[in-house]
């Protein structure tokens, strides 16, 4: 019986591939929820900077950490969320809004 001399390389060459594959999906579950995140926080913080502005109250709560300062024609918000899992690594994703009071609230004419 007569032995190839690639006897085996199928194996070595997985062995060899597999956690590269698995190290990219990873990566990109790790992306997908870093921009799942970005996503919610800006939502969050567009939605605090209208609802202040209009002189509706900011409930918060949730994953995302809001903060709201509405000092003069401006409303700022600015929204943060720390990832989970592996992801968490990464830095807070961060968003910041600002709108324009409506005019009755910027002169302090309560609506």
């Amino acid at each position: 019986m007569r032995r190839d001399s690639q006897d085996g390389y199928a194996t070595v060459e997985t062995a060899l591939t597999l956690p590269a594959l698995v190290a990219v999906a990873a990566m990109g579950l790790g992306a997908g929820a870093a921009g799942a995140a970005k996503v919610q926080t800006c939502d969050a913080a567009r939605t605090a900077a209208r609802a202040v502005s209009i002189g509706k109250s900011w409930p918060g709560g949730g994953s995302v950490g809001v903060t709201v300062d509405s000092s003069g024609q401006w409303v700022r918000a600015t929204a943060s969320k720390n990832l989970v899992g592996k992801a968490k690594l990464l830095p807070a994703v961060t968003c910041k809004a600002s709108t324009l009071k409506e005019p009755e609230l910027a002169m302090g004419i309560e609506p």
